[in-house]
């Protein structure tokens, strides 16, 4: 089975694909293939449903209608916040031309918007946007980390989906019949279907062992 990563990168400045087009072909010598899409508009941001392996948010748009660098800073948390209502499980990597750890006291993060990134956002790392090689080696990590928090149970229903493209499978979870694309779908953004799903293989593999004798 050959794994796809998606990676959406948020950013307004539509050059930036320059920079990972480049990366395309690092990650292939590295046997992982990757795809990027953009998003140079914030109000595009909210209508995304389905979900990334990894996202990349510039957090100083510079088209965005507010205006000081402590609004779109706001503005940027605030989308997160949103997103993670409806999805908990992909990695978030917030980049910024501010963030150069070379120069930390002029950062412009207080110890509250700190707080707000580890507890509220779950932002997985906040990265120079001005150096290309930090870019790729947090995307590469991040990637890797996606694929750590996926289960035996998740990977396997994955396996399958590659597998068996064309063909109609349903489980039914609670009088549902959901299709295998959606209930992956579900596995990615940490959805309800999903954790139930879960749960019912785990009491049926713990229920199949307690009847097995040696």
């Amino acid at each position: 089975m050959e794994k796809h990563y998606d990676v959406l990168v948020v950013d307004d400045e539509k050059n930036i694909k320059d920079i990972f087009d480049v990366f395309i072909d690092e990650f292939k010598e590295e046997n992982i293939n990757i795809n990027f899409e953009y998003i140079h508009d914030l109000d595009k941001f909210d209508e995304v449903k389905r979900p990334f392996d990894v996202i990349v948010f510039d957090s100083e748009f510079k088209t965005s209608k507010v205006g000081n660098p402590i609004e779109k800073k706001s503005q940027g948390f605030e989308l997160i916040r949103k997103y993670r209502k409806r999805n908990k499980r992909t990695k978030v990597i917030f980049y910024s031309s501010t963030f150069d750890l070379k120069n930390e006291d002029q950062i412009p993060l207080s110890h509250k918007d700190y707080f707000e990134i580890i507890n509220e956002l779950n932002i997985y790392r906040l990265v120079y946007k001005n150096n290309a090689e930090h870019i790729y080696d947090a995307v590469q990590k991040a990637i890797r980390a996606a694929l750590d928090d996926l289960d035996v149970i998740m990977t396997s229903l994955e396996k399958m989906y590659y597998e068996y493209q064309g063909i109609d499978i349903d489980y039914e979870i609670e009088g549902e019949n959901i299709p295998l694309k959606e209930l992956m779908y579900e596995f990615k953004i940490g959805g309800e279907h999903a954790e139930k799903f879960r749960k019912d293989v785990v009491e049926m593999m713990l229920s199949y062992m307690s009847n097995f004798e040696l």
